[in-house]
């Protein structure tokens, strides 16, 4: 995962900038905690900074066949630039929005982004940790091959072949499916008759997570060929916006080619 970074206007004052506001780290620091949780992650950064509106869009331009997604905060660009708007929907890079203050507790025109619909996620109001949560959430939806359909339900079909106990085949198939989606925890659990359910658990007070550090869940549930359920795969994030449409049918297509795990006898 290769990840551009870009900041906007006033950003290189960062440090003596209205600290109440923006913190007391530099742009520099920033950059480094950026850089220290991409290796972290396993991913590549680039960083630039500029006052000028063109420059961003050429910067964008120039990096667009080395960076695989994008990083985002526009700064005061946000609100009226719309040739970022453009440069971010012609490189068809996921952008997630950035900001270190909460922008929609600001005032009016602050709460306006020309990215709106061309982001795929806003972090923001977490000072430092907005850039680092959208670093992870980046790598996390990246596009690639583990987003394949049909050859991870080709993999998981080879695992169900194996005559491995139950419990120990169903630790791999979560685990695989838990490596590929890069999720915090995936789960297959048998259920009864009862509902269930997708939840967005940063948005529940009364969820207790399994890890710490979870902030959605997803829980798929699993039907046999009449339809009943037979059972759930269950997906933890730290990321509250994983769950995006495309990720969100890609574990539906997993839930799908597990079917024959619930087929089998217990142990």
């Amino acid at each position: 995962m290769r990840v551009l970074v870009l900041h906007g206007p006033n950003l290189n004052l960062l440090g003596e900038r209205e600290p109440v506001i923006y913190g007391r780290a530099t742009l520099e620091e920033i950059d480094a905690r950026i850089g220290e949780r991409a290796a972290q992650l396993g991913a590549e950064v680039r960083c630039f900074q500029s006052n000028h509106e063109g420059t961003l869009v050429d910067r964008l331009h120039a990096e667009r066949r080395w960076a695989s997604g994008l990083l985002f905060n526009p700064a005061a660009y946000t609100h009226y630039a719309w040739s970022l708007r453009d440069a971010v929907a012609a490189v068809a890079l996921p952008c997630v929005e950035v900001h270190l203050s909460d922008v929609t507790q600001r005032e009016p025109w602050r709460r306006v982004s020309v990215l709106a619909d061309v982001r795929v996620a806003l972090c923001a109001g977490r000072g430092i940790d907005s850039y680092l949560e959208g670093l992870e959430l980046l790598v996390e939806i990246a596009p690639g091959p583990e987003l394949d359909s049909e050859r991870m339900a080709t993999d998981l079909g080879k695992r169900l072949a194996t005559p491995a106990p139950r419990a120990a085949l169903a630790k791999d198939l979560a685990e695989a499916v838990r490596r590929a989606g890069r999720f915090r925890w995936v789960g297959l659990y048998d259920v009864g008759d009862r509902e269930v359910v997708v939840q967005d658990v940063h948005a529940d007070a009364r969820h207790l997570p399994t890890l710490e550090g979870t902030r959605a869940e997803a829980i798929f549930p699993v039907l046999d060929a009449a339809g009943a359920v037979v059972g759930t795969l269950d997906v933890e994030s730290a990321n509250a916006q994983a769950f995006t449409p495309a990720r969100v049918s890609w574990l539906a297509a997993c839930a799908r080619a597990l079917v024959p795990f619930w087929g089998r006898s217990r142990d």
